[in-house]
Order: C-alpha cells, then structure tokens, then sequence
C-alpha cells in the first residue's frame, strides 16, 4: 500500500497565517475599496440633496428681506 503525505511548514509569522489568525480563519477583510467608491458616491449625492432645501430657503428669506 503506497500512502502519499505532503504538507507544509510555515514560519508563525507568514502572512497567510497571520491574516488567518485575524479574520478568524474566514479571510473576509471587509468592504472592497469599489463598495466604499459606490458608498462614497451615494452619500454624496444624499448630502448633496439633504443640503438643497436649506439653502433654497435661506436664499428666499435673503430676496425677501431686500
């Protein structure tokens, strides 16, 4: 019967093992910078939209104070 084995060692500081160690083994490291690029942008627009009403009002009471 012919058994074949193959492992490897590896240094406790190797990258692979230490991104293991900090994503509890499910290497997930978050949101991809294209996701925070979509976010950013969607924020932005929201904001944007959010702001228009204060200043549309504050631009009317200024043409009506004159």
């Amino acid at each position: 019967m012919n058994l074949s084995l193959t492992f490897k060692v590896r240094n406790g500081e190797d990258p692979f093992l230490v991104a293991s160690a900090i994503t509890a083994s499910t290497f997930n490291f978050g949101i991809s910078s294209r996701d925070m690029l979509v976010l950013g942008i969607a924020f932005t627009v929201i904001g944007f939209f959010t702001m228009v009403q204060p200043f549309a009002y504050i631009w009317k009471v200024k043409i009506d104070a004159r």
